[in-house]
């Protein structure tokens, strides 16, 4: 059973300056289109400081390389492997939470928020998340921000 690790000055710190502690990041969406599916098919969760969006990932062909003779003289894999879904996150934050700077600010901080609790090994790796930010999110304290989106990730049953 895995212990929660509270987040202290120095591992915020390491995280910060890029160190994610062993752990990865989840690939990122970045055209419209992902943005849009979530909006029209997924739940929703709203909290004071952010809005979690959340649907199943679509299915995304693993290309299997097995051996070097695998490969096509251009040096790609040669046939795709068996499809699995891979969750993406998506980051949003429209005028209303301020100017470019805020917005900015804002994002970062959802994104180490992100990188924190979807890091957990409880998290469920096959569902897209979009965390919209929201006025709240630059000035609201980090505990309460990390336990917004922890409970909203819980409620929508996509962290045990």
């Amino acid at each position: 059973m895995s212990e929660h690790v509270p987040l202290t000055r120095t591992r915020a710190a390491k995280l910060a300056a890029g160190d994610r502690i062993g752990q990865k990041r989840l690939p990122r969406m970045k055209k419209r289109s992902e943005f849009q599916r979530l909006t029209a098919q997924g739940a929703k969760h709203f909290s004071p400081s952010l809005v979690i969006q959340i649907a199943p990932a679509l299915m995304t062909p693993a290309l299997a390389v097995s051996s070097e003779s695998d490969l096509s003289p251009d040096g790609r894999a040669s046939a795709p492997g068996p499809s699995y879904p891979v969750g993406k996150l998506g980051l949003t934050a429209s005028r209303k939470v301020g100017n470019a700077v805020m917005r900015n600010r804002a994002k970062r901080r959802l994104r180490a928020a992100s990188d924190l609790v979807m890091s957990n090994p409880s998290m469920r790796r096959d569902c897209d998340v979009v965390l919209v930010a929201r006025t709240e999110t630059t000035s609201r304290p980090w505990r309460d921000l990390l336990a917004d989106l922890e409970s909203g990730l819980r409620k929508l049953h996509a962290l045990a």
